[in-house]
């Protein structure tokens, strides 16, 4: 046991100066480390694109009035049952029905304000790529009870639309990485891997317009002033890339 101590007593002046070693490498490292932090920096990159409307579409109201909910629900049904009959003459239109509700109709009298009936409203969304079919629709619907169309319109579908917002996207994303190659230049560092990107779109894809309730009579969409002017859109993405 004296022995052992003898000789760990001699051992605790190396040990000392072993630990003191390690002490300064990792201080060293931790004063590299600082002096050269990874920099992240945000750039936003822009991009714009027209893309063609392809569908066509309107809205067709059935608005109905009668004493009781009844009545005008019975009233409605029977109109739409018909709307619904003359769309499954169509194989390539999209539908769907956006409004279905009844409430008091009232009319102020002698300023009084009176309930006059109960008023159900149902409306039907149609669009079809084939401006024809919508033509027949508008036909048909002149000869339908209670059915007044609204909103004649022209957009880009999301088929159409989704293929140029990607193209879009990739050409921000560059843009955005030009400008950070730009920074990175400037400092005097090399531009790393990017981050993390975020992005928001605008874009401008309906062109309407108003309907004379129960007064259109239709030969051709594009006589009747519909143009097939194109979807504009804007993007805009925040890029984060790493400088090294």
């Amino acid at each position: 046991m004296k022995k052992f101590n003898q000789n760990f007593k001699k051992s605790i002046p190396w040990i000392i100066l072993f630990c003191i070693l390690i002490g300064v490498i990792i201080f060293q490292w931790t004063s590299i480390s600082n002096n050269n932090p990874s920099k992240i920096i945000s750039v936003a990159g822009e991009c714009n694109g027209y893309v063609q409307k392809d569908k066509t579409a309107v809205t067709l109201r059935i608005q109905t009035l009668a004493g009781t909910g009844a009545e005008s629900m019975a009233l409605a049904r029977n109109s739409y049952n018909i709307v619904v009959a003359m769309m499954e003459q169509f194989d390539n239109i999209d539908k769907q029905t956006i409004r279905w509700e009844s409430f008091e109709k009232t009319e102020w009298k002698n300023n009084t304000q009176e309930t006059i009936g109960i008023q159900t409203i149902i409306s039907i969304d149609i669009s079809s790529k084939n401006i024809k079919d919508i033509e027949d629709i508008l036909k048909y619907a002149e000869k339908i009870p209670n059915v007044f169309p609204e909103n004649l319109r022209m957009f880009t579908s999301n088929e159409k639309m989704k293929p140029a917002l990607d193209a879009c996207i990739n050409d921000a994303v560059k843009n955005a990485r030009a400008k950070a190659e730009i920074i990175a230049k400037s400092e005097g560092v090399n531009l790393g891997e990017m981050i993390s990107a975020e992005y928001g779109a605008t874009y401008n894809n309906n062109i309407s317009r108003p309907l004379m309730i129960k007064t259109l009579s239709v030969e051709s969409l594009s006589d009747a002033g519909l143009l097939s002017t194109d979807s504009e859109f804007s993007l805009t993405i925040n890029v984060s890339f790493v400088l090294k």
